[in-house]
């Protein structure tokens, strides 16, 4: 359906509803009215956009009745101080509440850890730990761009002669709940414009649910099997970690470090100055991009790679972020032995607060780079409210004044792999490195497979070429590979981690996005299926005489996002569900954290060549793991309440892919493989 109304929201024809002075539901309801007379189409998002402006508004009038009191002024950088040192302690609690989860099911396993869901939350049900937190640390955007913005008068915010002048400590406390609820009605605006997501009011309050069952299930298992594979590789580290720890301390260990003594000052020690936890949060950190960064990727910061390839700037940048996550760790030892904060005071204390200078100065001396170029690296790293894109996971020092802080939770628990793709899509704009990148490492998985598995042996591949066909038209192949008599021709696609609603529309829309990358792997396979018998001959004269040869249109993306879901017949998979075909030749669960290879079941894709080429389609159009994942999604309601005597909740209808064993997961397993699934013998 080609919903007008969003597209007019889209192209900010008309008003948003967080746009108080602007927006005017008078004139969505005359567009809508021309657009569909008399029919109810899209009926949902206007009503979604009126009852968020509603929201939005009350959340205006509630401000409007508390402010803090003229006898305990307060500055911009006090108030962003205490919103930061609130998430401190917020994320605190919350690492607190999922350790006691560990040690309290020592044996669980990855499936159920990520099935945890935290209880510090409004939600009935919970939130899972990691969107949880990642809820949290967003939510500071807007009221610190509100603060930049408004830093020389905040009366403009929060205004005088309000009937409820507050201590500083209480209107807090008010003002950061409103803050809570604003982030959560502008993420669900994002939702409904971007996102997928349908709005419905009735007589128990709101519902929000998917417009696409189809896409709603492609986000819930790319979530999935992005959090599973980092879930994995965390296990991995702390196993590495547990097992070598000693194999790893001397890399680290003959550095400087820097020292938090107290709230404001940074001094310079050495490793065994620092306590065993800090020090594990450093090898953490220093062994993170070698698990969690897209294979790919590593020649741009590996300590060997090409110089062609090498990255000096994503090296600098990981290597002090390694720093940062040291001063977090020590910061998060002392934070969280301290109680809750009950005055001002001490919320205050939860904010690191350092000099700018201070901090170049100290990066310098335990790094060994040159100022200037811990320089560059923090002013990729530095939040100034500049641009509504920038968050505070990639740019953890927040800039007040000649001075930064630090939200913790960044340095410690962000996503290595995302902020690598945000810092490398700056250094490299155009993604040209990113591009050649992909196609070189998949010619080695190639390689790779075909040296593993025998049945593989006669893989052959040719990488990018430009070929004339009988049109002489001529076409750019980014890679064929070829086994039997089976010629697959793939359009190859490498780009950032969707995370954003915006993020998940654009993967898929764009001008780089699965639909024209589907549409051209479609056109390049019947280009060279015209002209077959000169291709074959120029490149793959192993097939010249062949009675038949299957061309099969594939797209390979570089991350799980829409991997296994074909579009409009055109499969498209990731280098790990390729390599699940071409070097396992089986589906493999029972993964073991030692091991990226040794799993406790599986089953055979297929015996010999010619089985494996007639298997490949159906397999690559729908995979025996995304088979599991699709029949194990569940819808499931939740329900949130909101603040106000009178205000209804707020209930969200979404597939899921949590709560279940490990022993459920394998009886699916056994469905799927139609009786065939297997415990492998070590």
């Amino acid at each position: 359906m080609d919903r007008q109304l969003l597209k007019l929201a889209r192209n900010k024809q008309l008003a948003h509803p967080a746009m108080l002075d602007e927006f005017d539901i008078n004139d969505w309801i005359v567009k809508y009215q021309a657009l569909y007379p008399g029919h109810s189409i899209e009926r949902g998002f206007l009503e979604g956009a009126r009852w968020l402006n509603t929201q939005f508004k009350r959340v205006k009038s509630s401000r409007l009745h508390y402010s803090f009191s003229t006898d305990e002024p307060l500055t911009y950088d006090a108030l962003i101080s205490a919103h930061i040192g609130s998430a401190n302690h917020f994320f605190c609690a919350m690492a607190a509440e999922a350790l006691h989860a560990v040690e309290a099911n020592p044996t669980a396993s990855l499936e159920e850890h990520l099935s945890f869901r935290s209880s510090l939350t409004n939600g009935e049900s919970g939130l899972p730990t990691d969107h949880l937190n990642m809820l949290r640390l967003d939510s500071l955007c807007g009221p610190i761009w509100d603060l930049y913005q408004n830093r020389h008068d905040l009366r403009v915010l929060f205004p005088d002669n309000c009937p409820h002048m507050l201590s500083a400590i209480n209107f807090f406390a008010y003002e950061s709940d409103l803050v809570q609820l604003t982030h959560s009605f502008k993420k669900i605006w994002q939702e409904l414009l971007y996102g997928g997501m349908e709005f419905f009011a009735d007589s128990k309050g709101v519902l929000l649910s998917s417009a696409s069952e189809h896409l709603d299930l492609v986000k819930v298992i790319y979530e999935y099997r992005r959090d599973h594979h980092n879930g994995t590789n965390g296990l991995r580290i702390s196993n590495d970690l547990h097992q070598g720890r000693q194999t790893y301390v001397p890399r680290l260990g003959w550095q400087r470090y820097i020292q938090c003594v107290g709230t404001d000052v940074l001094s310079i020690g050495n490793w065994s100055e620092l306590s065993d936890s800090v020090q594990t949060a450093a090898l953490y950190a220093y062994l993170s991009p070698y698990y969690m960064i897209d294979e790919y990727l590593h020649p741009l910061f590996d300590a060997s790679p090409d110089p062609a390839v090498k990255s000096t700037e994503c090296q600098n940048l990981l290597h002090i972020w390694l720093h940062l996550a040291v001063i977090a760790a020590q910061l998060k030892e002392r934070y969280g032995q301290m109680p809750a904060p009950r005055q001002w005071e001490d919320l205050l204390k939860l904010c690191p607060r350092f000099s700018r200078n201070t901090l170049v100065e100290r990066l310098a001396e335990s790094t060994g780079l040159a100022v200037e170029q811990v320089n560059a690296a923090i002013d990729l790293l530095l939040y100034e409210a500049k641009s509504l894109q920038h968050d505070l996971w990639s740019r953890p020092l927040v800039k007040v004044d000649e001075d930064v802080l630090i939200p913790i939770s960044a340095p410690l628990t962000a996503s290595i792999s995302r902020n690598f793709d945000i810092w490398l899509s700056i250094i490299d704009p155009k993604g040209k490195q990113r591009g050649r990148l992909f196609e070189r490492y998949l010619l080695a998985v190639l390689e790779d497979c075909r040296k593993t598995n025998p049945i593989m042996a006669g893989l052959t591949w040719l990488g990018a070429v430009k070929f004339r066909g009988p049109s002489k038209v001529v076409e750019e192949i980014d890679l064929v590979f070829s086994f039997g008599s089976l010629l697959v021709v793939c359009e190859l696609r490498s780009r950032r981690a969707p995370i954003t609603p915006l993020d998940y529309h654009n993967d898929f829309s764009d001008n780089n996005g699965i639909i024209h990358k589907a549409r051209q792997a479609r056109r390049k396979a019947q280009h060279i299926q015209q002209g077959l018998g000169a291709f074959c001959s120029q490149y793959f004269p192993h097939l010249s005489d062949a009675s038949e040869v299957t061309v099969l249109p594939l797209v390979i993306v570089s991350g799980p996002y829409h991997a296994g879901f074909a579009y409009d017949d055109v499969p498209i998979l990731d280098p790990h569900l390729l390599r699940h075909f071409l070097k396992d030749g089986e589906v493999r669960f029972g993964g073991r954290a030692d091991s990226d290879t040794a799993h406790d079941y599986g089953y055979a894709l297929y015996s010999d060549v010619e089985s494996a080429q007639r298997e490949f389609a159906g397999y690559a159009a729908n995979p025996a793991l995304i088979r599991v994942y699709r029949t194990m999604a569940q819808p499931r309601l939740h329900r949130y309440p909101l603040r106000g005597e009178q205000a209804q909740p707020v209930r969200s209808l979404f597939y899921e892919l949590s709560g279940f064993s490990f022993e459920e997961q394998l009886a699916v397993a056994q469905s799927v493989s139609g009786g065939k699934l297997r415990k492998i013998d070590r």
